[in-house]
């Protein structure tokens, strides 16, 4: 027998073989004043009610009972506020199980138990029961097509906690044939004119296992989007699609190309100080249109220079010669502008003008 007191014993997992009594208050302080590291002891244990149980997992408090949701059975001293939390819930005909996490993050605040347990009876829940939360709650998941697992959303603490139980749910039903097809587009609603589409295709057979279908064709509609040689090309701006085939199952995603309308506003940055003859500096460029904000291929945009001579090569501007103390680089994409002043000396006698400037846009 081996004792930890305040503390996790240190394992990765249970030992086989082994047994972990946890007790708590009254309970721990039993384990404690009776048996001693080295003790042979004997566990008899059972279950009720009694019977053929394929399952069993211990919570805290039920959260709904008879599809409502009921007052909170236990302390919640510790266990208020707006946490993470995770929940099960079960159908009034037993037919559909609900497993439910609830993230704290950045983009989730979390639930009280209240909310949680008017939560579950809103989805349907007959009986619900609240499992350990905080940085406990954890859920992963192996999403549609894909052949390994992820988690849903990140921990409230930042990284996973060692829990004592869990729920699983895995499929031991056979490989079978593709039932279908999922076409996942990088940047689907943001497409920009000349830009080759990342693409991922995904396969599902009628159990939902993955399939590999690395083979499938690929299908533009011919005006927006064309293929060539398995490559997606966006050419022209619109709403367009693209179709991953094979045999007689298809899966398409409708994808966006942004046009001169679409734009919102484009910035390129670049040097602040005192642009050298030679050397070569960074250029970003982001754009923002239809609702999303992305960052710009130096590739895709045409580049113009006002006061030098220069270049733009994999994204970094090399000025070769200067006319004036300051120029102009000039990102533009479907006739939308994104100019950027260059200093090439202290010592600035003239400025430029608004006729200057409003040529440059």
């Amino acid at each position: 027998m081996e004792i930890s007191e305040g503390s996790y014993l240190p394992y990765q997992g249970v030992p086989k073989g082994a047994y972990i009594l946890r007790g708590h208050g009254k309970a721990a302080d039993f384990l404690i004043q009776n048996f001693k590291v080295g003790d042979r002891i004997r566990i008899e244990y059972s279950l009720e009610p009694a019977g053929r149980w394929s399952m069993v997992i211990g919570g805290h408090a039920l959260l709904v009972d008879g599809g409502r949701a009921i007052p909170y059975a236990k302390s919640k001293s510790s266990l208020g506020g707006l946490r993470a939390r995770t929940a099960v819930g079960v159908s009034k005909d037993g037919d559909r199980v609900y497993l439910v996490g609830v993230e704290k993050s950045g983009d989730s605040v979390g639930l009280d138990l209240d909310e949680l347990s008017s939560f579950m009876a809103y989805i349907g829940s007959w009986r619900a029961l609240n499992l350990d939360g905080g940085g406990s709650t954890t859920m992963v998941v192996r999403p549609l097509g894909e052949f390994s697992t992820v988690r849903a959303f990140e921990p409230e603490q930042g990284s996973e906690r060692y829990v004592p139980n869990s729920i699983g749910i895995f499929s031991k039903a056979p490989a079978s044939e593709l039932k279908g097809i999922i076409l996942e587009v990088k940047n689907k609603n943001a497409l920009l004119v000349g830009e080759e589409i990342e693409y991922k295709i995904k396969g599902y057979d009628r159990y939902y296992n993955p399939v590999s279908i690395n083979d499938a064709e690929i299908l533009g509609d011919g005006k927006v989007i064309k293929v060539e040689k398995g490559t997606a090309a966006a050419v022209n701006p619109g709403q367009g699609r693209i179709k991953a085939v094979k045999g007689s199952i298809e899966g398409k995603t409708e994808v966006r190309v942004v046009g001169r309308d679409d734009i919102d506003r484009m910035v390129l940055k670049g040097p602040v100080g005192i642009v050298s003859l030679g050397q070569s500096y960074d250029l970003k460029l982001t754009l923002t249109a239809l609702g999303s904000n992305r960052e710009v291929s130096p590739s895709l945009v045409q580049w113009e220079f006002y006061g030098f001579e220069g270049e733009v090569s994999e994204g970094r501007l090399i000025v070769k010669k200067f006319y004036k103390p300051w120029g102009y680089v000039v990102a533009r994409y479907q006739h939308f502008s994104a100019p950027l002043l260059l200093k090439f000396s202290q010592d600035i006698t003239e400025e430029p003008s608004r006729k200057e400037i409003s040529l440059l846009l």
